[in-house]
This record gives structure tokens, C-alpha cells and sequence, in this order.
């Protein structure tokens, strides 16, 4: 970790954070990333998260130095939990989402106003945030916020920040859209662009995790960055005890019929047929909340055989699946409205060191296809034109797990290192300085 303060002395910093340790949640990777690296370059580190950490599953990580402070929630997580106290699933599962009424509601509380009244977070938690918020800015001379979308709560909370006190360095970072152009997730999407404008413009700068996010955010302020999601370099270790059946992993969530594995699964069948590969030397390893949806896909093609479903795991399991695993799997979409979904995940498998498989349906993405390609950390394919192009990086790490027992890492580890979080946040740093010259 960087320990240099060389711009920021006698600065203070206040997160607003409704995910945030010891929620256990992929979307509090980034946060926690974030305020740890962040740390060092402020006097006073403050967290609002929400209280709510204390009816979630939890995945503790270390937090010192920052002080953390429970704001009260009563969100619809909150009634739910009060409903249903042994259901503390932090995320629905993709088919509970497809159903029709399910999928209805979640649209509406995901659109302005409701998701400032009811939705994570919620009207109470803004206000609460608020005042209590106020009150340090001015006991504690803060002279920072940082806020992060998902929940929108937690911006508005911002918003009003920036409103009563105008000297405030304020970044908001979003680690997805809002308004999505592919998977419709909000209802009268022209009014939920100008609401969040209307937020947003304020501050001072917004910070996103890939260029294709950025090209869409800057609609809502000019000063726009691209912050990506980072590694921790201390972490990054290649596994030399592999799965002892050649194994590609996949950890993480479907996103409706956008994460779409079929074209693995046609390669998969191909090389069935040719007995190539049985279930004495071939495994697909998913852990996620959405084994269903998993098991619909393998059915089609009569693999049931091949499939290994874990199920919901912690971090620290889900990391020792990617490192164990010789090909690691990512599903996107792409389409001309959006592109460059570099989400948290891939940061993992990165550290992990094995080969990367990025299956993207739709167009092409040359944002993903350059960042793959500038790491050598796989290969690139499309849903419907990419069969040969996958059969053929996937016969040659098969033909190297057949003579080696295990397939050695490609990924280019002094790139890798600019990836590193301490390295990102410096950046970081580095724009927010020259701003204030």
C-alpha cells in the first residue's frame, strides 16, 4: 500500500456506502477497495453503511483505520427480513427475477422515485445520512464525499450534501447504469435519465469501471473517469494444485438471457461426440446463486454428466475455484448502445493467473477484445461466429493439461501489476490534484 500523502494533508473523507464490509456481496469488493487505498491519503477516514449489515450474510475484511457508522434502514430488504428472518439472501436468483410480476416490481422500485423511497436504502436512510452527515462535515471539517450507485440512496444523500455545503470535493462512482440499454431494467427510462442528471451534474467528478460505461455517464456530467475495478497484488498467486479433471469455472451471477454459455457448451458436445472428453477427465464447475438457470443450459445438451454446481460460496471459495480451475469463464453482452461491461469478476480470474475464456453475445466489444488482448490473459469470443476460434484455444489447453497435468498461466505480469488497486487510486489522486491547481 501506498503510504505517501504528498497532496492531501489535513484532508477528511466521508464514504457513503450502503455496501459495504461485512455485507457479503460482490459489490462491496469495489467499495471496500476503494476506502482501503483511499485511506492512507486523508487524515479522517468516515463510512456510512447502511444497518442492515447486520441482517446480511457477512464476509468480514479488515477495516482499520476507518471509522464506521451505522445508519438505520428500513428499506424493502429490511421488511423482507422482518417477513422472512431465515431468508437472508443478499440477491435473487435470475429466475425468480424472469417472472413476469417479480420482474415488474423490481423495475419500479429500481426507477425514480421509488428507489429513493423504498428501495436499498430508502427515504429514512437518506435523511438520517444527512443530518448526521451535516453534523461531522461541520465538527470534522470534512472536505470530501464519496458516494457509489447501487443504491442510488446513497448519491441523493450526496446530492444534498453538495447543496448545503458547496466546498465539498464530491466523487460519485458507478459501478453500473442506472438506466440500461440492454436489460430494460427501469420503467420510462427519458425520465430516469434526467433525474439522474439532475443528481449527478453536481459533482465534482463521476468515476466508472470501463470506457463503454463512461461514454454513457458523460450524458450526465462531463467530468467523467474511468476508474477500473483493481487487484490486490498480494493476493495475486497462481494455484500449482489444480482440479484433477481438466476444469473451466465460472463464479458468479447470470444476468437474464444476456450471460448466455452456449457456445462453451457446443464446443463442450462437439468434443463429447468425438470422445474426446468424458466425465473421467472433464468437469464445468459453477458456484453462484444461479445453478438453475445453469442446469437449463447443460440439459439442452445431454451434460449433466460434466456439471459440478457448488452453489452459493464465500469469496475466499470462489477465489480458490478460479485458482484450481485451468480456464476460467466470463459471459457478457454487447451491444451499439453498450459495451465494455468489465465487471468485478474478471479482476479475480486476473489474479488467479489461468486462462480466460470472455464469452460476449452480442456485438463486437473492442474495449473487451483490447483489454484481454493487452494482458494475454485468453481469448475473446462471440455468442454466433466463434465456434473454431474457442474449439481451437480450447483444444490447445487441453492438449497442455493432457502432457503437464495442469495449464500454466499467460497473463502478462508486469501489465498485470497496472491493474494493481494501490496503482488505481494514485491515478485517481493524480486528477483529482491537478483539478485543484
Amino acid at each position: 500500500m501506498c503510504d505517501e500523502r504528498p497532496f492531501m494533508k489535513q484532508q477528511r473523507i466521508l464514504f457513503l456506502l450502503y455496501y459495504f464490509a461485512p455485507i457479503k456481496s460482490i459489490a462491496v469488493n469495489r467499495n471496500w477497495a476503494i476506502t482501503h487505498y483511499l485511506r492512507p491519503y486523508f487524515e479522517q477516514n468516515h463510512v456510512f453503511t447502511t444497518s442492515n449489515n447486520q441482517l446480511f450474510p457477512k464476509e468480514p475484511r479488515i477495516t482499520e483505520g476507518v471509522a464506521i457508522t451505522e445508519i438505520p434502514t428500513y428499506d424493502y430488504r429490511t421488511f423482507t427480513h422482518w417477513l422472512s428472518p431465515n431468508r437472508l439472501d443478499m440477491h435473487h436468483s435470475e429466475g425468480t427475477k424472469q417472472h413476469h410480476i417479480v420482474n415488474f416490481l423490481i423495475r419500479v422500485l429500481d426507477s425514480f422515485p421509488f428507489n429513493l423511497l423504498f428501495h436499498e436504502g430508502g427515504l429514512w436512510y437518506s435523511i438520517i445520512s444527512f443530518r448526521r452527515a451535516a453534523r461531522l462535515i461541520r465538527r470534522e471539517k470534512i472536505t470530501h464525499i464519496y458516494s457509489s450507485f447501487r443504491p442510488m440512496s446513497d448519491h441523493f444523500t450526496a446530492y444534498l450534501l453538495k447543496i448545503r455545503f458547496p466546498h465539498l470535493i464530491w466523487i460519485a462512482d458507478f459501478r453500473d447504469l442506472h438506466t440500461h440499454p440492454i436489460l430494460k431494467n427501469v420503467i420510462l427510462p427519458s425520465f430516469q435519465h434526467w433525474c439522474t442528471q439532475k443528481i449527478v451534474r453536481r459533482a465534482t467528478l463521476l468515476t466508472t469501471v470501463s470506457q463503454g460505461l463512461a461514454d454513457h455517464l458523460i450524458r450526465y456530467n462531463p467530468r467523467t473517469y474511468v476508474l477500473k475495478s483493481g487487484i490486490e497484488w498480494s493476493k495475486t498467486q497462481f494455484s500449482e494444485t489444480q482440479y484433477p479433471l481438466f476444469t473451466v469455472a465460472y463464479t458468479g451471477s447470470m444476468y437474464q438471457n444476456e450471460s448466455d454459455p452456449t457456445l462453451l457448451l457446443q464446443v463442450v458436445d462437439y468434443l463429447v461426440k468425438k470422445n474426446i472428453l468424458t466425465a473421467q477427465n472433464f468437469q464445468i464447475v459453477y458456484a453462484g446463486k444461479d445453478a438453475a438457470k445453469w442446469e437449463e443450459y447443460i440439459t439442452q445438451f445431454n451434460l449433466n454428466d460434466f456439471f459440478n454446481s457448488k452453489g452459493l460460496v464465500t469469496t475466499s471459495e470462489a477465489i480458490t475455484i478460479q485458482r484450481k480451475s485451468h480456464l476460467n469463464m466470463v459471459l457478457s453482452y454487447a451491444s451499439e448502445q453498450y459495451k465494455g461491461d468489465l465487471s468485478g469478476k474478471i479482476y479475480e480470474y486476473f489474479a488467479a493467473q489461468n486462462p480466460i475464456i470472455v464469452l460476449i453475445k452480442g456485438v463486437n466489444d473492442p474495449e473487451f477484445d483490447d483489454f484481454i488482448a493487452n494482458l494475454t490473459a485468453g481469448c475473446v469470443v462471440y455468442h454466433n461466429r466463434s465456434f473454431d476460434i474457442l474449439l481451437k484455444f480450447f483444444m490447445e489447453k487441453l492438449e497442455e493439461w493432457q502432457q503437464t497435468g495442469r495449464v500454466a498461466p499467460m497473463i502478462n505480469m508486469e501489465k498485470l501489476k497496472e491493474l494493481e488497486w494501490s496503482v488505481q487510486v494514485k491515478a485517481l489522486m493524480e486528477v483529482l490534484l491537478n483539478d485543484k491547481k
